[in-house]
């Protein structure tokens, strides 16, 4: 009796879920022949080495091995490294992939620790200027012995515009000066995304007025803009961030900051019709010199009194020139625990007045907002009752209800509750105070 069977197009298309799963798509390619080309295909667009051994494997492949080099060669467009443990190897990889004619685009790099007994031989450097087509590289939990390394790992890719870092680390804080005519220093970085998170306060100041010496800011360049400080940030930070941001100015369509908190500490008493732009200080000038910004996410950690934290965020929507916003995302962390207050203060949050924020989301500039997503994630004491968070959440879920942008349909809120049970003796709940959100 004869058996149905699907139709090529229907298993290619199931098998692409399986794009970033690669020992499901091993599986497929040996499993069955119609399951094989596809799987194969899948594999090679996008590279994944964990380890010494499998980076041996690869080397011989493409070495040694005329068809999958072939395919290589024509197919893969990332490369995905890590280089933990005591045999690294991610050094050889330039040299091996300017042996080859390959078309990688992004390199992701991952635990890549370099310092005084483990630092880049020069050729390293050298080969990276060699690797034309790369355009995005991503560092995920980095470390680097000296900020000139960092520099060099950025620079010496002649065609990169896209750099995405999350949780490295920057063990000696000499930013090079940029010099004309030296490319390791950036004075030929012309980058258009730029996402930073998890950088630690004085690093991330150092980073920011680098990008803002070097061609990516002086010229404008960057598009795209992404900063996820770890939570609560410095005074410092603000002022050093607002300077990129005004620096940036127009071109940047797409932004993600914490909540810019400046010197007016009694703008919740008075936003509203009484503030004018001549109130926003130099700290937010940032947002009013952004006119193209088209999406817009803001971070906020509540420690403090909750009103006043309410009115921070005010004050930053209010620093808002753009009117060209289609999407705004409102990502806010609190910590609820009774022996403590001024974390998101329960009693506060209960009587706070909604019209002065509703006042601002009915400015011009939100008039052409088509999504507003709030995310609220709760880090609660297990000595909170359920029926205390319910009753926050519902709070909080009529206050924003009471705004503009739910009455136009284009509001979603959302919750998501963490709760620990082992708080220290002292200060706030430390996954709390020391979040990155």
């Amino acid at each position: 009796m004869a058996t149905a069977r699907l139709a090529q197009e229907i298993i290619d298309h199931i098998i692409d879920f399986l794009w970033d799963d690669p020992p499901s798509l091993c599986k497929c390619a040996l499993t069955h022949s119609s399951w094989y080309n596809r799987s194969r295909m899948l594999l090679y667009i996008r590279v994944h080495i964990r380890d010494c051994a499998t980076f041996s494997a690869f080397r011989q492949l493409v070495l040694h091995a005329p068809r999958p080099r072939s395919f290589f060669e024509g197919h893969s467009s990332l490369l995905d490294l890590t280089d933990g443990g005591v045999r690294p190897y991610v050094q050889e990889i330039p040299h091996l992939l300017v042996s080859c004619r390959q078309a990688i685009r992004t390199i992701v790099l991952r635990e890549a620790h370099w310092h005084e007994k483990r630092s880049p031989h020069s050729t390293f450097f050298s080969s990276l200027a060699l690797l034309t087509t790369i355009t995005r590289l991503e560092l995920i939990s980095c470390t680097f012995g000296t900020f000139r390394e960092f520099q060099r790992l950025l620079c010496e890719l002649p065609q990169l515009t896209e750099v995405s870092i999350q949780d490295i680390s920057i063990k000696s804080h000499s930013p090079i000066p940029v010099v004309p005519g030296v490319r390791s220093t950036g004075d030929r970085l012309r980058l258009h995304l730029l996402h930073v998170k998890g950088l630690p306060s004085d690093e991330f100041i150092e980073l920011l007025n680098w990008i803002r010496s070097t061609p990516s800011g002086c010229d404008r360049t960057i598009r795209s803009l992404h900063l996820n400080p770890m939570l609560p940030t410095t005074a410092n930070w603000h002022i050093t961030a607002g300077l990129l941001l005004q620096a940036l100015g127009a071109p940047l369509t797409d932004v993600a900051v914490p909540v810019l908190i400046g010197g007016l500490s009694q703008l919740y008493l008075i936003f509203g019709s009484n503030l004018t732009w001549s109130s926003i200080d130099d700290d937010h000038a940032g947002l009013l010199s952004n006119s193209s910004l088209q999406s817009l996410r803001l971070f906020y950690l509540f420690v403090g009194p909750w009103t006043i934290a309410w009115g921070h965020i005010a004050r930053t929507l209010f620093s808002i020139s753009s009117t060209m916003i289609r999407h705004l995302y409102l990502d806010f962390k609190v910590g609820i625990d009774p022996r403590y207050h001024g974390i998101g203060d329960m009693h506060v949050q209960l009587t706070m007045d909604w019209t002065p924020l509703n006042n601002i989301t009915m400015l011009k500039q939100f008039a052409s907002l088509t999504e507003v997503v709030v995310g609220m994630e709760w880090h609660i004491s297990e000595a909170v009752t359920e029926l205390e968070v319910q009753d926050l959440q519902n709070t909080i879920n009529g206050g924003l209800r009471q705004l503009h942008w739910n009455a136009r349909g284009i509001l979603t809120i959302k919750h998501e509750v963490h709760t620990f049970s082992d708080p220290p003796s002292t200060g706030p709940p430390t996954d709390v105070a020391n979040a990155v959100v």
